[in-house]
């Protein structure tokens, strides 16, 4: 049975997250349930739009299912390994071949199966590879960790700008913070900077929920 509104089907039908046969049989299982006198006189639920809107309290979109911990749990030791395996290899562009590897794998967990905490544990690394090759490269060749962090803030841009997903916001403020201390770390102690970047993602956060208090978009995932 369908908990959706007619605009979350068309919705989920145009982001081809259903098909044309899914959609017709959600539209017309919200059609019985509308003309059902139970579900209109129940105390706590006086309309169909409601019992889409509640849901059900127990199902988190974050974490669909217990094997998205265990798929989250096995892709950070992949992420470990892999970072071990490419210093090996001289890091650089070991690094960089690692973050295309960790992009891949959030075509298939982000896009195709829409698994947030798996996709969350990807972001991460992915950031860490790209930061880790643009560092020992661009340092290698005599620049300072401007350019790395700079390069790093425009690839979780184009992270977030591909997978629409809202956490990957705080990546790229976490990226942010590299370029503040790459910025300022040799004139300002680093527990300083530290201090004020967490204080500023911390604010940056709390604005960002206001814009659901009452967890009720995508933006509450």
């Amino acid at each position: 049975m369908t908990q959706m509104t007619k605009k979350q089907i068309e919705a989920a039908l145009k982001a081809g997250i259903i098909d044309q046969a899914q959609a017709d049989a959600m539209r017309a299982d919200l059609g019985q349930r509308a003309d059902t006198p139970q579900n209109l006189n129940t105390p706590d639920v006086k309309t169909v739009q409601d019992v889409a809107y509640i849901g059900d309290e127990e199902n988190m979109r974050f974490v669909r299912s217990f094997s998205d911990v265990f798929i989250s749990i096995g892709l950070g030791i992949l992420g470990i390994g892999l970072f071990t395996f490419a210093g090996i290899l001289g890091g650089g562009f070991g690094f960089l071949a690692g973050a295309v590897i960790i992009w891949l794998m959030c075509e298939f967990f982000g896009r195709k199966k829409r698994a947030h905490l798996p996709t969350l544990i990807l972001a991460l690394t992915f950031l860490v590879f790209v930061h880790a090759g643009l560092s020992d490269l661009i340092n290698f060749a005599g620049s300072n960790g401007v350019a790395a962090a700079l390069v790093t803030i425009l690839a979780m841009v184009l992270f977030y700008w591909r997978f629409r997903l809202p956490f990957s916001i705080a990546l790229i403020a976490l990226s942010c913070v590299f370029l503040v201390f790459a910025l300022f770390g040799r004139a300002v102690p680093s527990g300083v900077l530290m201090l004020l970047s967490g204080l500023s993602l911390f604010v940056m956060g709390l604005v960002y929920d206001s814009r659901d208090t009452g967890r009720k978009t995508r933006f509450a995932d």
